[in-house]
């Protein structure tokens, strides 16, 4: 069986990541925008499974994969989540 994720929460969360990234690379942090868009990824990610673990593996791959230098677009994250056994679906 496998399991779906929408296309739109893979890319909410890479700009909920992209937004934490650049809270924590200012001069003066504020924790509570921090601590807002994380607990804003696993209210996503609670949609999906409710496993901390998978959890992780789905943030740590969407996380890495925004940094690819070589494609510029979303396809190489879905490609891992599909790794994952999910099946990634427009909407």
């Amino acid at each position: 069986m496998t399991k779906k994720i929408m296309f739109r929460d893979i890319a909410k969360i890479q700009h909920l990541y992209m937004g934490i990234f650049e809270e924590e690379d200012s001069d003066y942090v504020d924790y509570r925008v921090v601590r807002n868009k994380e607990r804003a990824v696993y209210r996503i990610l609670d949609k999906y499974t409710s496993d901390p673990k998978e959890q992780k593996k789905i943030y740590d791959i969407i996380a890495s994969g925004s940094w690819d230098t070589e494609d510029y677009t979303f396809k190489t994250i879905c490609n891992h989540i599909r790794e994952l056994s999910y099946e990634v679906i427009e909407g």
